[in-house]
């Protein structure tokens, strides 16, 4: 199997779903090793895709 990340890019992307997750008072549980499926419990009061967009925009800023 060929790898796309490399465990400085997991890592590196753990760090930044942490960030964001904790702004949104929310937590980042361990997904799988074979591929990316981040887990979160968020409050219920924040819309999913609110959380969502800023992962995708905190990582378009990089």
């Amino acid at each position: 199997m060929k790898r796309i990340f490399t465990k400085n890019t997991l890592d590196f992307m753990k760090d930044i779903f942490e960030d964001v997750s904790s702004d949104f008072k929310s937590k980042l549980f361990d997904g799988e090793k074979n591929h990316v499926h981040p887990l979160v419990h968020y409050p219920p009061k924040i819309p999913v895709s609110k959380l969502v967009n800023s992962l995708k925009g905190y990582l378009a800023d990089i």
